[in-house]
């Protein structure tokens, strides 16, 4: 999903509709202020959409909503039956997801930069071999000269 103005103003109406805060939305949901901040301001273009599914949600709204203002309904639905609402524990499980996800976004980035500096460290290793086998060539050649 790609936000756009729309998308941003309803999540933003929606917040205030709620009387809420990203703040308090963060806290419920264990994503970052800032990110939840980003999609109201429109100052990300693609967003997280498991992290817009969980704002979506404690929100009390259809990620579909957000994105078409259409309302689904099904069949075995009536359209006056309240949308669910997202207890306590569901958002503390669902804050617990995101606080496992981030730590292992957090250790990639960390493997990430650790194999940065294998590889650099490989790379010296090489020319160092590679200065070493000219020299041990050039001894070499030094000492066929002089016989």
């Amino acid at each position: 999903m790609i936000l756009t103005k729309k998308i941003c103003a309803r999540l933003a109406e929606r917040i205030k509709a709620k009387d809420t805060t990203s703040y308090k939305i963060a806290k419920a949901l264990g994503i970052s202020a800032s990110t939840i901040g980003n999609y109201i301001n429109g100052n990300v273009s693609r967003p997280d959409r498991a992290k817009l599914i969980a704002v979506c949600d404690y929100l009390e709204i259809d990620i579909h909503w957000l994105e078409t203002e259409e309302v689904l309904v099904n069949e075995s639905e009536n359209r006056d039956t309240p949308q669910k609402t997202i207890d306590e524990n569901t958002a503390y499980q669902i804050k617990q997801i995101f606080l496992k996800l981030q730590a292992r976004d957090d250790q990639y980035m960390n493997l990430h930069q650790d194999l940065g500096y294998i590889r650099r460290y490989m790379e010296s290793l090489h020319r160092e071999v590679c200065t070493l086998r000219k020299e041990v060539n050039a001894m070499e050649m030094e000492k066929r000269s002089k016989k």
